[in-house]
């Protein structure tokens, strides 16, 4: 994919939306002070961290998508050795209810669960446990105004698509075939007709074309809107009427990490860019923001963008 077409595709989505969660570390009192019920988020940073100087040194030779799949092996060989200790003592509690769910954040070499703060008291202490990070959503009022809309006739190119120059792109030859787009966002619309030729195949794995981060499902299928819109800045094809996607025969990936713009946690995008990265994306966007991070929050965001950019991903 050349510099030009990536750019148009940034500049299509530079569109933010506020953070809905922050990140505090965990200590025994803090722990201590909550009741046995709670249901807790915690992040389980590991003391063996990715070393991103060294995978980029490592793949520095190699094609892009060769890169994307040396380093995703890397870390997950890493995950899966450093994280086993840790996971002797977190699976059983799936079984005895006191967690809800665990899973393993490769680029950053951590753990994601749920659950009560009575079973992360037994891993504060842990010697392979560099970091416990209490991860705590939060809903947020914004004050966007409704949205007004101008029609436009079937065949016209909108506005947005002009004023980028994407046009000359496509009589170059170049409209996004063979680029794979993870929307991370609050789902696409896998139904409608501007999509629905060029999204991913997910096989019986995934069957709806990515994965529900947000209810940790298989559907991530768009409630709100927003990610519906961005997959057709990104891809629409016109089927419908009206070409609206900068990249028209780009391929969809859908990472649902929000059930709108105004709930989720933070964790489920770290877990949905390691997602991307496993099944070799080429671009990510992520029409989100995250408002005012913590420092644990900031360390996290560069280090999943550094490793992103080693493996060669927009």
């Amino acid at each position: 994919m050349l510099p030009k077409l990536r750019l148009l595709l940034i500049t299509a989505l530079m569109i933010g939306a506020t953070s809905t969660a922050y990140a505090i570390p965990m200590t025994a009192s803090s722990l201590a002070a909550l009741p046995d019920d709670t249901t807790v988020t915690a992040l389980i940073l590991m003391n063996e961290r990715p070393d991103v100087d060294e995978l980029r040194y490592k793949v520095r030779m190699l094609k892009r998508d060769e890169r994307s799949d040396v380093i995703w092996r890397e870390l997950d060989d890493l995950a899966r050795r450093s994280q086993l200790r840790v996971r002797r003592i977190l699976d059983p509690e799936l079984d005895s209810g006191r967690l809800q769910r665990i899973k393993s954040l490769r680029i950053a070499n951590g753990i994601v669960a749920h659950g009560s703060p009575r079973v992360f008291e037994r891993i504060l202490d842990h010697q392979d446990v560099g970091q416990l990070i209490h991860v705590i959503p939060r809903k947020l009022q914004t004050d966007a105004d409704e949205s007004t809309f101008t029609a436009v006739q079937p065949g016209d190119v909108p506005w947005h698509i002009d004023h980028i120059q994407a046009p000359l792109c496509w009589t170059a030859g170049y409209s996004g075939e063979g680029v794979l787009v993870a929307i991370i966002d609050t789902g696409i619309n896998y139904q409608h007709t501007d999509i629905s030729d060029h999204l991913w195949v997910g096989g019986e794995l995934y069957p709806n074309h990515g994965y529900d981060f947000a209810d940790n499902d298989l559907n991530p299928i768009d409630e709100s809107g927003h990610g519906a819109g961005v997959a057709g800045l990104v891809a629409g094809d016109g089927s419908s009427g009206t070409s609206t996607g900068v990249a028209p025969d780009a391929t969809i990936m859908g990472l649902r990490v929000r059930q709108d713009l105004n709930s989720g946690i933070v964790t489920d995008t770290w877990l949905a860019q390691d997602f991307a990265l496993e099944h070799g994306v080429d671009v990510i966007s992520m029409s989100l923001g995250w408002g005012h991070p913590g420092p644990e929050d900031r360390v996290m965001w560069r280090h999943q963008y550094e490793m992103l950019e080693a493996a060669g991903i927009i």
